[in-house]
């Protein structure tokens, strides 16, 4: 099966870009989202697509020793890991919305304080390696090769996912299903890809599995919206169903009250007369 992947990943990557760039789009021009959700969202996306834009262009020109193929290999290599953090910012963002409007919080919790302080020391971390050689060296033939503290660019986003998943379990009773699931989906998929990516060389499975869950995600949304949209007609026409129950009970009650007072007034009219 990885052998499968390995081979036609460059493809998949590309199908995958096209599909992550079109939901860039429909983010861009959803209305009813609110206004940090919906940066969130579309930040996911964007960083999603030039993170496998990137990703594509390091493998196509690894190994190519041209100065195009020096700086390309290089520049898409800083851009994948950078992205990788960038988009765990934007999941932030995202649950930090969900838990403050939806969940009804007060003030954002620690955790997520911590977690933002994790994505800039890895940010700082990445700049540093890009001179040091901390994550990741090249070869004489221009191959990306592993350093022996690359671990630590893993642990990084994975502990700051860890803490996103801790926060959705936690608060998970304040959140919809259809909102909490796929976000817990897109936490956990990725960190499963990420422990294959270790153990397998050559291709790129955290990656393409972000990608895949950040269509996912907004997928999701998109169904939670049309479903509190519907609730939303449904509890407007109930009300207004009971409204027009009210009226016409209303109207009869004082149909009836003026027939009662006419028919007073009659009696005590011929009553005088006599």
């Amino acid at each position: 099966m990885f052998d499968l992947i390995r081979k036609y990943q460059l493809d998949i990557m590309l199908v995958l870009i096209g599909i992550c760039g079109i939901t860039a789009f429909f983010v861009l021009i959803t209305g009813t989202l609110s206004k940090r959700r919906k940066m969130a969202l579309l930040l996911v996306e964007i960083n999603s697509t030039i993170m496998l834009i990137a990703e594509r262009f390091a493998y196509i020109y690894r190994g190519d020793p041209s100065p195009e193929g020096y700086w390309m290999v290089r520049i898409s290599n800083y851009v994948v890991f950078f992205m990788v953090l960038a988009i765990t910012h934007a999941i932030n963002m995202y649950i930090y919305d969900l838990l403050m409007i939806e969940g009804g919080l007060k003030k954002v919790p620690l955790m997520s304080r911590l977690s933002e302080i994790l994505i800039a020391t890895g940010q700082l971390l990445l700049i540093i390696s890009q001179f040091t050689g901390l994550y990741y060296t090249f070869d004489e033939t221009n191959h990306y090769v592993r350093s022996p503290l690359f671990p630590l660019s893993f642990m990084v986003p994975v502990v700051v996912m860890f803490i996103q998943l801790y926060l959705i379990l936690k608060y998970g009773i304040l959140l919809r299903k259809l909102v909490k699931y796929p976000l817990i989906l897109f936490l956990l998929v990725p960190l499963a890809a990420g422990i294959l990516q270790y153990f397998t060389y050559g291709i790129s499975l955290i990656n393409m599995s972000i990608v895949g869950m950040a269509v996912i995600l907004f997928a999701f949304v998109l169904i939670d919206m049309n479903v509190t949209i519907s609730r939303s007609h449904r509890l407007e026409i109930e009300y207004l169903k009971d409204q027009k129950k009210s009226m016409q009970k209303l109207f009869e009650q004082t149909a009836i009250g003026n027939s009662r007072l006419y028919a007073l007034t009659e009696n005590t009219g011929k009553q005088i007369m006599r």
